[in-house]
C-alpha cells in the first residue's frame, strides 16, 4: 500500500492542467504509469481521514480523478460524483463503493466560534473516546488537548476546529451544556451511520447560530432534546434534515426562548412515537405549520405546546388515531384565544389537551 499512498500524494501535489503542452502531459503519464504498474492489482479502498475511496483500475481513471480533485473541495466533489452523469460515465470506479466510504468512514469536521465568558466548547463522554477527537485553534496544525476555553481567548475571537474520527458513531451530548460556544458550523458531516443526536446541544445557553448545510441525518432515529434549553438560538435552518427514520422528537426545541420561527415542512414523522413538549416554552414563536406531520405511530403529545405564550395560530395534522394519543396538557399555558380557536377547528381534540 505504500506505493498506493505515493500515487495519492502525487495526485495532490502535482497540478494538472488540460491546457499544458502535449509533451508535458505525456511525461507525467509515463511517471504515473510506472508507479501504477506496481500496484495495478490493488484497489485503494480506504484512506483514513479523507473522502478518497475510489477504485483506480486504469491510467485513464487516474487522470480524470486527478483533474476532478484539483482545486475542488470535498463537498463539491461529492456532488459531482453523485449527481453528474457525464462524470459518472467517464469515471471507471464503483460509485456505490465511493458513496459507501464517504458515508461510513469519513471524518466529521466542525468549526466552533466561542462566546460568552468561555468555558466548555466540546463534550467528550469518556476518556476512551478522547483519542478520536482532535482540536485545533485558528487553523493551526498543532493539536490542542483541551475542551475548555479561557475568556481571554474568546476575546481574541479565535476559531476552533474539531475533527472527529469515524470510530465515533454517536453524536449524543456532543455539545452538552457547552456554555462557551456562540456559533457551530458543520463543515463535513457526510456519514450516515450516525443514529443518535439526542441532547446534542442541550443547555448551550449562549449558542445563537448553527449551520447544518453539510449534516447527514439519513439514519438518525433519536433527536430528542436536541436543542433543549438553547435559550439564545435565534433561528434554525433544518431544510436538509432527513427525518424518515426518527422515532423520538420529544423536547427537541424545548425552552428555545429566543427562537422566532420554525419551518418543519420537510419533516417526515411517519415513524415518530413521541413529540412530548417538542415546542415547550418556545415563547416567541407566533405560528406553526405541522400539517405535514404524520401521526400514524405517535402515541404521546404531552405538553406539546406548553408555555408557548405568543403562539397565535397552529396548523395541526389530521388526528385520525387521536384516541390512541396521550394529549394531556397539549396546550397548557397557551393563550385562551388560541385554545378557543384550536378547539373550534379540531373537534377530535379531547378536553385534557387544554388542561393546565
Amino acid at each position: 500500500m505504500e506505493d498506493s499512498k505515493d500515487i495519492l500524494g502525487e495526485i495532490k501535489k502535482e497540478p494538472y492542467s488540460i491546457q499544458k503542452e502535449e509533451k508535458k502531459e505525456e511525461d507525467k503519464q509515463i511517471k504515473i504509469e510506472s508507479k501504477l504498474e506496481k500496484t495495478k492489482e490493488e484497489n485503494i479502498e480506504e484512506k483514513k481521514g479523507e473522502i478518497i475511496a475510489v477504485y483506480l483500475d486504469n491510467i485513464k481513471s487516474l487522470y480524470i480523478i486527478k483533474k476532478i480533485f484539483e482545486n475542488i473541495n470535498t463537498k463539491k466533489l461529492l456532488e459531482l460524483v453523485k449527481y453528474n452523469k457525464k462524470i459518472k460515465n467517464r469515471l471507471d470506479i464503483s460509485l456505490n463503493n465511493y458513496k459507501e466510504y464517504s458515508e461510513k468512514y469519513s471524518k466529521i469536521e466542525i468549526e466552533v466560534i466561542p462566546g460568552g465568558k468561555g468555558g466548555k466548547f466540546i463534550n467528550i463522554n469518556n476518556k476512551k473516546e478522547e483519542e478520536y477527537f482532535h482540536v485545533y485553534f485558528n487553523n493551526n496544525k498543532e493539536e490542542k488537548s483541551k475542551s475548555l476555553l479561557p475568556e481571554y481567548l474568546v476575546r481574541m475571537k479565535i476559531k476552533i476546529k474539531i475533527v472527529i474520527d469515524p470510530e465515533i458513531k454517536s453524536l449524543k451530548n456532543l455539545f452538552y451544556k457547552c456554555r462557551g460556544i456562540e456559533e457551530v458550523n458543520f463543515k463535513k458531516c457526510y456519514r450516515n451511520n450516525i443514529t443518535d443526536i439526542s441532547r446534542m446541544f442541550y443547555g448551550c445557553e449562549f449558542l445563537q447560530k448553527i449551520n447544518f448545510s453539510n449534516f447527514n441525518t439519513e439514519n438518525v432515529t433519536d433527536m430528542s432534546g436536541m436543542f433543549d434549553e438553547c435559550h439564545s438560538l435565534l433561528e434554525l435552518n433544518l431544510s436538509n434534515f432527513n427525518t424518515k427514520n426518527v422515532t423520538d422528537m420529544s423536547y427537541m426545541f424545548d425552552k428555545c426562548f429566543s427562537l422566532l420561527e420554525l419551518n418543519l415542512s420537510n419533516f417526515n414523522t411517519i415513524h415518530v412515537k413521541s413529540i412530548n413538549s417538542m415546542f415547550g416554552y418556545c415563547e416567541k414563536i407566533k405560528t406553526l405549520d405541522l400539517s405535514n406531520f404524520r401521526t400514524d405511530n405517535i402515541t404521546e403529545m404531552i405538553c406539546l405546546f406548553i408555555g408557548c405564550h405568543s403562539l397565535q395560530d397552529v396548523n395541526l395534522p389530521n388526528f385520525e388515531n387521536y384516541k390512541k394519543i396521550d394529549m394531556t396538557s397539549m396546550f397548557s399555558k397557551c393563550s385562551n384565544q388560541l385554545r378557543k380557536k384550536i378547539s373550534a377547528e379540531n373537534k377530535n381534540l379531547i378536553r385534557v389537551a387544554f388542561s393546565d
